[in-house]
């Protein structure tokens, strides 16, 4: 039989339970053993599920069977003890006769001991397991900086361990996402190397890291990409190289968070939209980055569709535009690597938004200072310093067009005038919109054909006849000697040339004005206003003051855009005050303006007007019977307007304009 000492060392030793005559003891003692209980006893509810489940004993205490024995009065194999054999059972029982037992402790103590050597005391699940490294991920990692590696393929698998080769015999014992660095002699021989290649695809490794350089690299890089096996050349110590590469893998939170720090120290570098994007495309490999609107718009970037694993970072509410978020697509789904993504996304999407604010400060000094050399520019002509050092077109016959917001509380609005002069930008042809009369002024000029052609900056070359193709040239003076059935002098088709490629000058700024307003997508109405192609001294405020009434105009009328030269009668009423005229206006048309249909009133006398008294050509600019127009007609005529008299007949013909281009008849 075990002897009560032995058996409580074993138990101490190995962490098992009592013996059954231990436990005898203490149960007579009132001590009861973890885990013991007594008959129709319900067991203790557990707290931790998941340790029960595990086989985890609950930490508790063991009452030392000499502390109980002491208690009962009994010796630990059952029997009373005598008092004279109470030290020998001691000194038996002491540290020095058994190094294995622990210190007696009383038994109210035993709560507070630690647990038994033997138990697990894990609580909870175990923790989860570190994704691994990608290859992708190990690309840019800093070891990697000194590589190239002209072939990559698989940057969404795993790497699973890095093996230093020096035999080509050991590639035989690489398994599938094994990174081979080939050492001397193996690494630097083309034949080696390529054997090594195809070894790797055999065993589906994840890359082969050489040291060749030259033509043999070329024929490596040619084999790798006929396999599909990414291939990397190096001029470092291998042997370095493997041990850093090797730490890596075997650390990837260490991976991705210096892949991390790299992409926050470049994105602090980059000083636009496209550049921000550019960089983390190229650093986040087999991701497709974009910069996308409330409907999912792609403003900037990969336009790739959206797949069910894309991270979204919504750039609000820092953003001064709603709705915008960077969005990045990987190639494969992993937890880890959306994670990167996501912290990366964060980091650029502070840099996106300083970097619109850095380019919308400097396009507002740009605005400001454009403003203040026009305004310059035309209260001194003789002084074109300023416009000419910012390169604004000033020679030659000029052209201008004004764009201006239909509703006059946003005319010369700073928000507006900043999107134009970043719609400008990706167009920048002529002068910049600068402010002017409300809105924004930008010109163009057409060298003007002089008789010294040679005598200018390029010659022939920039003339109108240059500005024309030749054959669009010969066609218009072969139609011009069909339509006069006689032969055109080449005077006359110069003529034609220089009046054609005028023409087209005045064109080309109303579809670039128009282009603009496109562009700048501001989300108010916009109208553009057109002047004359003016020459001489003076031509640039001539010319704006032109466009500046078309564009008052067009306002007035809803048109998109309007020529100065087809205003005819309301460019005398858009080139006054709209306030003075209304008023005149409200009182010269006071009976038309009292009456229930005044609309059609003052439409049909404007129609009849327009058409120099003509009631059928008005019905048909109206859309009506001649005879609804002579009606309407008779009954102005006894509302007291007098329409055959000739001293006001010009009169009303403007006020009419005025009235209906006010909305004073809705």
């Amino acid at each position: 039989m075990k002897e009560p000492g032995q058996a409580r060392a074993a138990a101490q030793t190995f962490g098992v339970e009592a013996s059954i005559e231990e436990q005898a003891i203490m149960k007579e003692a009132g001590v009861q053993e973890p885990g013991m209980q007594e008959p129709g006893m319900k067991e203790p509810s557990v707290q931790n599920p998941g340790v029960r489940e595990a086989g985890v004993r609950r930490p508790a205490a063991k009452a030392s069977v000499q502390g109980v024995a002491a208690a009962a009065g009994r010796s630990p194999a059952g029997s009373r003890s005598a008092p004279h054999q109470q030290p020998v059972r001691e000194a038996q029982q002491s540290p020095q006769h058994n190094p294995r037992q622990r210190p007696q402790q009383a038994p109210q103590q035993a709560p507070q001991q630690a647990p038994q050597r033997g138990a697990r005391a894990v609580l909870g699940p175990p923790p989860a397991r570190t994704e691994a490294v990608t290859w992708g991920e190990l690309l840019r990692s800093k070891p990697m900086e000194g590589v190239d590696v002209p072939v990559q393929v698989g940057l969404d698998r795993t790497v699973s361990k890095v093996r230093l080769v020096s035999d080509l015999d050991e590639m035989q014992a690489c398994r599938p996402g094994t990174l081979v660095v080939l050492q001397t002699p193996i690494a630097s021989a083309a034949w080696t190397v390529e054997i090594a290649v195809r070894y790797a695809w055999e065993r589906n490794a994840r890359a082969v890291i050489a040291q060749t350089d030259g033509h043999a690299a070329q024929a490596v890089q040619r084999l790798a990409e006929r396999l599909s096996v990414s291939v990397g050349f190096h001029r470092s110590d291998p042997t370095e190289l493997a041990l850093e590469l090797s730490a890596l893998v075997a650390r990837p939170g260490a991976v991705r968070s210096a892949l991390i720090a790299r992409c926050a120290v470049l994105l602090s570098e980059t000083t636009s939209v496209p550049q921000v994007l550019s960089l983390l495309q190229r650093e986040l490999p087999g991701t497709a980055i974009s910069l996308r609107g409330s409907s999912q718009r792609v403003i900037a970037g990969d336009a790739s569709p959206v797949s069910a694993q894309a991270v979204r970072v919504p750039l609000a509410p820092l953003d001064v535009e709603p709705g915008r978020v960077l969005l990045a697509v990987p190639s494969h789904r992993s937890v880890a690597w959306n994670q990167v993504l996501t912290q990366v996304l964060q980091i650029a999407r502070s840099q996106i938004i300083a970097c619109e604010a850095a380019e919308r400060v400097d396009v507002a000094a740009r605005h400001e200072r454009d403003g203040f050399a026009l305004s310059r520019l035309l209260a001194d002509p003789c002084d074109p310093a300023p416009a000419t050092a910012l390169g604004w077109p000033l020679d030659g016959d000029l052209v201008a067009a004004l764009v201006l917001p239909r509703d006059e509380s946003l005319r010369g609005a700073a928000a507006v005038g900043l999107a134009l002069r970043t719609a400008w930008n990706a167009e920048p042809v002529g002068a910049p919109p600068a402010p002017y009369a409300g809105g924004w002024a930008l010109w163009s000029a057409l060298t003007p054909r002089a008789d010294a052609e040679d005598a200018r900056p390029g010659g022939a070359e920039s003339s109108p006849r240059a500005a024309v193709p030749a054959a669009e040239r010969n066609g218009l003076a072969d139609g011009l000697r069909d339509a006069r059935g006689e032969h055109t002098s080449e005077d006359s088709i110069e003529d034609t040339d220089e009046e054609d490629a005028r023409a087209q000058a005045v064109m080309a700024v109303l579809a670039r004005a128009e282009r603009l307003v496109q562009r700048a997508d501001v989300g108010v109405d916009l109208h553009v206003g057109l002047g004359r192609l003016c020459q001489g001294e003076g031509a640039l405020a001539q010319t704006l003051e032109q466009a500046a009434i078309a564009a008052r105009a067009a306002a007035s009328t809803g048109q998109q855009a309007q020529q100065f030269s087809e205003l005819g009668s309301r460019g005398i009423v858009a080139a006054n005050d709209a306030a003075h005229l209304h008023r005149i206006a409200q009182d010269a048309l006071e009976v038309l303006l009292a009456v229930d249909d005044r609309d059609e009133l003052v439409r049909t006398l404007l129609a009849y007007f327009d058409c120099a008294g003509s009631t059928m050509r008005a019905a048909e600019r109206l859309g009506v019977h001649r005879n609804t127009v002579s009606g309407r007609m008779e009954r102005i005529r006894r509302l007291g307007v007098a329409l055959d008299d000739p001293e006001r007949a010009l009169e009303l013909h403007l006020l009419c304009h005025v009235a209906v281009t006010g909305g004073m008849t809705t």
